[in-house]
């Protein structure tokens, strides 16, 4: 099965711009999940709302295979096998890769059976940031640790188009 999209494409183009990599790494400091942010940009593009809920096969890969994974990897990192075994440190993060697109995959595909789009006078950063807002409420945690990563993630996604 091939996991390449437009969403995957647009996570790509968005994490190599100047400081959105260190942005993505700050919001995952603090617990976030970047593949629904970012799935919350690419949508605002498209003109649509974040879903009310993510479904049980993203919530799963996301919980049960995808943090842990990523969990792994950090202790691998901080640890002297590091060093000792770099290329066991590689396939970590090679895995942990293929996993995002994994997750990416499944975000986009719960984004083509969405219809709804929203009203085209609506300001896109403000849809990108309600889009933002809907995911972080959705995970019961205070916004306001996070809101100067996210409304950095905004400035940096609005300039960024999405090729399709």
């Amino acid at each position: 099965m091939i996991y390449n999209n437009p969403l995957w494409d647009y996570a790509l183009k968005l994490y190599r711009q100047a400081g959105v990599e260190d942005i993505c790494l700050s919001l995952q400091a603090q617990g976030i999940q970047v593949n629904p942010v970012l799935f919350a940009c690419w949508l605002a593009h498209k003109r649509k709302p974040f879903p009310k809920a993510l479904n049980q096969d993203v919530l799963c890969w996301q919980t049960e295979l995808l943090a842990p994974l990523r969990a792994l990897r950090y202790r691998f990192r901080q640890s002297d096998w590091r060093r000792d075994y770099p290329e066991c440190y590689q396939a970590f993060k090679q895995a942990e890769l293929e996993a995002e697109r994994i997750d990416l995959y499944h975000l986009w595909q719960l984004s083509q059976t969405d219809t709804q789009c929203l009203a085209t006078d609506t300001c896109l950063e403000q849809i990108m940031q309600d889009n933002i807002d809907a995911y972080i409420q959705s995970l019961e945690i205070e916004p306001r640790p996070i809101k100067q990563y996210t409304d950095a993630l905004v400035r940096e996604a609005i300039k960024n188009k999405p090729d399709d």
